[in-house]
Parts: structure tokens; sequence; C-alpha cells
């Protein structure tokens, strides 16, 4: 690293010193000297810092190389031992933020943070000043214009015809403002591209080290969120069912043991069921909110009420671990209206309060839709409650809409007729499943990230947003995971969102706290 720093310092220095042997006059050697010291500025605060980095990265994947090669021990507790993998302060620092805030998560059983969050490519451009050092090559040429314009003026304005004599040096000032101009136009673009072309190599093999790095951590030590949350789903029924099965049996029914090679088998399901129902009966069942926000401002604009089963035995249970089952036995139906009539209950309550909330959003399932008249259903709980129609949002599953279309499209738009406002939900950017429906009669459409967020997808993901513009439908996203993601979203003009990047699904008591409504509630 050392080496690779003196050589390009050496570089630059023997470029700004062949430029001073060739400086024509005082001019053109202040113009220079202000040129050499915005490159000296450049390398200092962008060229030295990325070649830390660099260096920093390169022993990082050392470190992991070295513990995956430990055939006796977990490499992700190697790594987690490790004080400084990077050997670079700023690097180990974050790097111990980051071992802080999975630990926590990992004793609360939740899923792990994504190490591309904390050293992301936002993360390092930052702490490397590219905002500036982007714009450096652009300084350096518009300083040789500057001199290149100082040169000319000087020479023009001497220019005295009235005798011979004065004619003669006049015409010579004027010769040395050109050389001037010519001088510092010159060591201007040639300064701008030595330094450019050094900076966007460097960058680059920064950017394919940090690639590497995450890549290889997430073989090698923790998997990306998105991978840990599709285990965590294939495995949530099963860890249920084997707990289940080891507590005593006091409801009346002796489970039937099914093949333990499937998840949905009959023995697990009559062991499972009966314990939903009771769980329903007993009110278990309750409501998480996941905030929803701008992002540019991060405000929260709304939430979405996801469902929770709090066993008595198991504590707090993801919908993974049940919904299955309920889809399969047809009973999602009612899980869904029990999770509506709850959430309308806490708006009322809030309203109660003399808070006036934010919008709530309740998903709808295709089943929902075909197995009750969802506009009598929520104009009943709307008057029930007595609730503004504006602060409910429904969520309704695209399959509905693009397998029963013709349905879809009516009881849709007599929601919205109502003043609800409807998303169709689990988007994944295929405006082709739409080919045959004449009008989206919706007012959003939530694109799920995670299935566009994969190496080489920015380019579907501006597709998807350009045809929505000109199908003039609102896109809000779910599942933004990582700081790049977001920057990405902004560009292309995204105005809301939710994922774990910004709040995981919180207890409603928590979301209070968070949006200020527990000091209006008094709880």
């Amino acid at each position: 690293m050392k080496y690779l720093i003196i050589l390009i310092g050496a570089v630059m220095a023997s470029a700004i010193l062949l430029l001073v042997r060739l400086v024509p006059d005082t001019l053109s050697l202040a113009i220079l000297c202000a040129m050499s010291a915005v490159l000296a500025l450049g390398f200092v605060l962008g060229i030295i810092p990325v070649i830390r980095f660099s260096a920093g990265f390169r022993r990082a994947l050392k470190t992991i190389g070295d513990a995956a090669g430990v055939k006796t021990a977990d490499a992700s507790l190697l790594i987690m031992r490790e004080k400084e993998p990077f050997r670079q302060k700023e690097l180990d620092r974050t790097f111990q933020a980051y071992k802080e805030v999975i630990q926590r998560q990992s004793s609360a059983g939740e899923v792990l943070r994504d190490i591309s969050e904390f050293f992301s490519e936002d993360y390092l451009s930052v702490r490397s000043w590219q905002g500036l050092m982007v714009q450096i090559p652009g300084i350096l040429t518009g300083l040789g214009i500057l001199g290149t314009f100082i040169g000319l003026l000087t020479g023009i304005g001497t220019l005295a015809f009235s005798s011979v004599e004065a004619a003669i040096d006049s015409i010579a000032v004027l010769i040395t403002g050109i050389q001037t101009a010519f001088y510092t136009s010159i060591s201007g673009v040639i300064l701008s591209i030595l330094f450019n072309i050094l900076y966007r190599i460097l960058w680059n093999n920064l950017m394919r080290l940090h690639g590497m790095f995450i890549d290889s951590y997430h073989k090698q030590i923790i998997a990306p969120t998105d991978v840990q949350m599709r285990h965590e789903l294939r495995g949530g029924f099963r860890e249920v069912v084997r707990r289940l099965d080891r507590l005593p049996q006091n409801l009346g029914y002796s489970p039937v043991r099914g093949s333990r090679g499937s998840y949905f088998s009959e023995g697990n399901e009559k062991l499972l069921m009966p314990q939903i129902v009771q769980a329903m009966r007993e009110e278990q069942f309750i409501i998480y909110l996941q905030p929803i926000v701008t992002l540019r401002t991060r405000r929260i604009v709304g939430a979405e009420a996801l469902v929770r089963w709090r066993h008595d035995s198991l504590g707090v249970l993801t919908p993974g671990s049940f919904l299955p089952v309920l889809e399969k036995n047809a009973y999602i139906t009612k899980l869904d209206r029990y999770i509506w009539e709850l959430a309308c209950k806490m708006l009322r309550d809030w309203i109660d309060h003399d808070i006036r909330p934010l919008p709530v959003t309740l998903n709808v399932s295709k089943a929902d839709m075909l197995a009750m008249d969802l506009p009598a259903v929520f104009a009943g709980l709307i008057e029930r409650y007595q609730l503004p129609p504006r602060i409910l949002e429904l969520d309704i599953g695209v399959n509905a809409y693009t397998e029963v279309s013709d349905v879809a499209a009516e009881v849709l738009a007599k929601l919205r007729g109502m003043g609800l406002k409807v998303t169709l939900d689990g988007f994944r950017g295929d405006f082709v499943a739409f080919r045959n429906v004449r009008r989206i009669e919706a007012d959003c459409m939530k694109l799920d990230l995670r299935y566009l967020s994969g190496p080489g997808n920015e380019s579907l993901l501006e597709e998807c947003f350009a045809k929505a513009k000109m199908l003039g439908i609102e896109i809000t996203v779910c599942g933004i995971e990582s700081a790049a993601q977001l920057t990405t979203l902004e560009t292309l003009g995204c105005s809301t969102g939710q994922g774990f990047y910004f709040h995981h699904p919180l207890p409603v008591e928590e979301y209070e706290e968070l949006t200020g409504y527990r000091n209006r509630t008094g709880q």
C-alpha cells in the first residue's frame, strides 16, 4: 500500500515538475501552483483513502479465506472474534459497529442485518470524498481556461499603435499572453486527464474488491437478509411443529404423527390447526406495524398491518410458521377479517385519544376477494368504527387481479369509490402479466424489490419505473434493505417505500412510541 501511494505521488509530482520546467512566465506559474494545490488535495483526500480502503478489503478477504479454511471451527465465530480484520481504522470501526448490531439481533432471534448496509458504495463514497474527487478534473480544466482568459486579456489589453516602438512592445506582450493562455489550458487538460485516469483505476479496483468482500462474506460467513428470510420461512413451520409436538396435549385431541419429510403432512396439519383455532378464540393473533416512509426525508407516512401469533409457550411467531396451513385449509379469510377488525379497533382508539392517525394498510388476498363481498365488509367496518376512509388503505395481491381480473376490476372500482386507496401488492415488475387487462383499477402498485435486487437488475428497475410513468401508475417499493438500493430508487423518482433498511415490523406499542402517539394515549 505504501509503495503504491509513493508511486502515484511520484507520478503526479513528476508531471508538475515537468510543467514547471516549461512555464513561460510568472502568471502561468501562479496558475500552475493553484492546479498543484488542487491536485494535492485530491491526492490526500481521495486517492490515499481509496488505496487504504482497497488494502483493507484485500486483508479482509484473506481473513475470511483463512477462517473458512479452518475446518474445526465456525468461520463466522472466527471472524466475529477478529478485532481488526481490515487493519484499517475506519473500516474496522464500522465492522465493530456491525458486530454489535448483529450480536443484539442474534440474541433477540431476529434476521441479521446485511453487511452491505454498513459497507455500501455510498459509505465508501462519503469517506473517500468521492463527490469532491469527481469535480477535481473539471476544476483543473477550469483553472486552465481561467489562465487562458487572463493571458489573452492581458495581451489584448496592452495593444497600442501610437508608434512603431509601442506596437512592437504590445505585440510582444500579446505573444506572451498567448503563450500563457496556451500553456495554462494544456496544463489543465494534462493534469485533469492524469488525475481522472489514476482515480478511476483506483476507484474501480476498490469497487471490485468491495464486491468480492461482500460476496465472500455472504457465502462464507452470514447470508444476505433475503436468503435468511427465506430460510426462516422454510424452517419456521418445521420448528413450530417440532416444539408443539413436545407440549402437553391438553386441548382434547391427539396429534397424528405424519411424515417428517413434509412440512404440510396430514399429521402436522392436525397438530397445528386446533392450536390455531384456539389461538383465534383466545385472541393470540396480534398486529405488528411496519412503517412506510418517504425515501428522501425518512418521514413516516403510514404503516402496513402484519399478523403475528403470540403463542403462550413459543413466544411471538412469524406468518411463515402458520399461514401455509391456514391457506391450505381455507381458513385464511377468517384470520384476515380478524386482523382487519383489530386494525379498525386500533384506529378508533387512536382517534378517541385525539390522534389524527396516519393511514394503515391492510392485506387482502385472492381468497378474500372470491369468498366475501369486500366492499360490504369494509363499508361495515368503516361504519361500525366511524373511520374516515382516508386512514384505511388496501394491499390486494397481484394474483387476484391477474387471475380473476373481471371480478377484481369491479371490486376495486367499488372500494376506490368508497374513498379507500387500493394498491396492487406483490408486483415484480412484470407488466406483461397485465397484457389482458384493459385498465389497472388501482391507485398504486407495490414493487417487491427482493425480486429485482440482484446484480444487473438496475436496468430492469429503470424500465419498470419508465413503464409505470408512461401508464400513469404510482409505484411504491417494499423490501428496501440497503443504502445502494435507496440511492437507485431515489434516482428513479420513487417517493415512498418500506423495508428493513428503515424499520422492521414493530409491536403496536413501539410504533406508537416512534410516531409520538404514545404520549397522547397516555398508556
